[in-house]
């Protein structure tokens, strides 16, 4: 069993970013919104993840900070 995280194949951040897109296919906005974030808060970098919180706050009928996120996206 694997416990330290720099030992992981995969990044922490892809393993988040995954699973947000698991959420937002299974129509289970606000958990893939939480996952972007932590994606976010270990890779701000991370173009996906800001394209899949994006996604989570529209889902979610946060319009407004949907078009903010997909604003500085372009």
């Amino acid at each position: 069993m694997v416990t330290d995280p720099q030992k992981l194949l995969t990044p922490p951040s892809n393993l988040y970013l995954s699973r947000a897109h698991c959420y937002l296919r299974l129509s289970k906005p606000l958990p893939a919104l939480s996952d972007a974030n932590k994606a976010l808060k270990l890779e701000p970098t991370c173009l996906q993840a800001k394209v899949t919180k994006a996604e989570a706050l529209y889902n979610l009928l946060m319009f407004e900070k949907a078009l903010v996120m997909f604003t500085k996206l372009l």
